[in-house]
């Protein structure tokens, strides 16, 4: 089974129509996926590992970007690939052990844990 980007994507977006009405969380999540799409061409969503995410998290690191937006990148796949496992299109989630980044002070707030 292949499932397309713009076909997980669209799952991606009805789920998070669903789980997110009118949330601003949704534009950060898309552009998080678009983020790995963009990282691993001619790839589907369930050839990527998490070593894949894994190197596209610290790619976002060392590109510039802070702790905090890698952590809404992790937590944006993990949302993605379960979105995508609850409708049958994913065997697993590779994204459900990708350790999240720590913020400069080295601690995760409450929340992102």
């Amino acid at each position: 089974m292949s499932t397309s980007w713009p076909t997980a994507q669209r799952v991606f977006l009805e789920h998070l129509r669903a789980w997110h009405t009118g949330a601003p969380v949704i534009p950060v999540y898309l552009s998080a996926v678009d983020c790995l799409e963009a990282a691993h061409p001619g790839r589907s969503p369930e050839q990527l590992t998490r070593a894949d995410l894994e190197l596209v998290r610290d790619e976002l690191l060392a590109g510039g970007h802070d702790a905090g937006e890698a952590v809404h990148a992790v937590v944006a796949w993990r949302t993605f690939f379960a979105a995508l496992e609850a409708q049958g299109l994913l065997a697993s989630n590779p994204a459900r052990h990708v350790a999240l980044p720590l913020p400069s002070g080295g601690r995760l707030s409450a929340g992102a844990q």
